[in-house]
């Protein structure tokens, strides 16, 4: 974060429209979500109608399979920053299944605490890739000791013209 200039983390903030849950019944849009694990997840919302992207990037944990790559068969999620709360729901690809006899009706994959939910200004990929590693270089800046945490929030809150 050192090498990072502050106003990037202030041109981040001024692109997120903060918001308290998002869940595959929202407003249509991309919303961002942060974990206390670190993973950030991105929820493509685009049509209320068809089934949600969700994609997760790995935070301080080991990397999850796919990765970076939307999660198969979400069939919902909801992400609560109030309560914390946060899962994934999804379907298993019935070809994976060991025993296609016994019904399957599905997976809720839980998440980390919920730290932030907000709603992407700017839906390209572009503006993603850059706030998912905004976001993790602010986790790992946050979690150092030697953080100068009052100089940091000085800096996001001064207005440049």
């Amino acid at each position: 974060m050192s090498e990072r200039d502050p106003r990037e983390l202030a041109a981040l903030s001024s692109a997120l429209e903060l918001k308290t849950n998002v869940s595959d019944r929202s407003t249509p849009g991309v919303y961002i979500t942060l974990t206390r694990s670190g993973a950030v997840y991105i929820a493509d919302i685009h049509d209320p109608d068809a089934t949600p992207t969700v994609t997760r990037y790995a935070g301080g944990a080991a990397n999850a399979l796919r990765d970076g790559q939307p999660l198969p068969g979400v069939h919902g999620f909801s992400f609560n920053a109030s309560t914390g709360l946060g899962a994934v729901l999804w379907w298993k690809d019935p070809t994976e299944c060991t025993d296609p006899s016994l019904p399957y009706a599905g997976t809720t994959r839980s998440t980390s605490r919920v730290l932030l939910v907000a709603r992407l200004k700017d839906e390209t990929t572009a503006q993603q890739e850059r706030a998912v590693s905004t976001l993790h270089e602010l986790i790992r800046a946050l979690r150092d000791p030697n953080l100068d945490y009052p100089a940091l929030v000085a800096c996001l809150c001064t207005d440049e013209e």
